[in-house]
């Protein structure tokens, strides 16, 4: 792949020279029956592979909606996450409730702990 010096060297440099050699040579023959060479000067930036303004702002646009989407994703998934502890915490207060009624029995409050227990450990693991 050529330098960006070579490139413009190639497309700037020696077609305006060429151009000038060729103004100059039809001063000197005057009549103009000297075939003279067309020169075609090209565009530096095509050789370059310069993108157009509109390219970029394609890219950033698919950039914004690409980002915007992994936000909203984000947000979709904290909801869910904290749907989910708000759901234990409540499953947790109906079991203090059945574990601070009267009726309950020594045996029956140790299964709750061990209810309260798992689902403080599920909290955790979702929190």
């Amino acid at each position: 792949m050529s330098s960006i010096g070579d490139i413009l060297r190639e497309s700037v440099f020696h077609p305006a020279r060429r151009a000038i050699a060729a103004a100059s040579d039809e001063t000197r023959v005057g009549s103009g029956l000297v075939p003279q060479k067309a020169t075609r000067i090209e565009n530096p930036a095509a050789s370059l592979q310069v993108r157009s303004a509109s390219d970029y702002n394609i890219e950033s646009n698919a950039l914004a909606s690409r980002g915007s989407n992994q936000a909203l994703l984000l947000a979709k998934s904290a909801q869910s996450g904290l749907d989910q502890l708000l759901a234990k915490v409540e499953q947790m207060k109906e079991i203090a409730k059945k574990g601070a009624a009267t009726g309950t029995g020594s045996l029956d409050r140790a299964f709750l702990r061990m209810d309260l227990a798992d689902l403080y450990k599920d909290y955790n693991a979702i929190a």
